[in-house]
């Protein structure tokens, strides 16, 4: 549980902390906010569980928040960039024919 709670803390919570506090300025600025999130929210790697759940959160909370936040001028988007080949992405992997994937 404390790898999850960990996870959820800066994956989800963070981001929602920081735009509630950001909204007074963002209106005022009709600013935008983008969100990264990563592709483990649509598509599963059995190594990063709790990563997958947490950034599922973050694109359902964009998607909310761009509805509630759109009349205040405010735009809120995310981005869900792909996983990068390096060593360290490798050895996730299950398989080398999981890492070319």
């Amino acid at each position: 549980m404390e790898e999850f709670n960990a996870c959820i803390n800066l994956t989800l919570k963070v981001p929602i902390a920081i735009t509630e506090l950001a909204i007074p300025y963002l209106e005022k600025t009709k600013g935008n906010i983008v969100n990264v999130s990563s592709i483990s929210s649509m598509q599963t790697f059995s190594t990063l569980p709790f990563d997958g759940i947490a950034k599922t959160g973050l694109d359902r909370f964009t998607r909310n928040y761009a509805a509630i936040l759109a009349s205040k001028g405010i735009r809120i988007n995310n981005i869900n960039p792909r996983m990068t080949d390096t060593p360290e992405f490798s050895q996730m992997c299950e398989t080398p024919e999981a890492t070319k994937k």
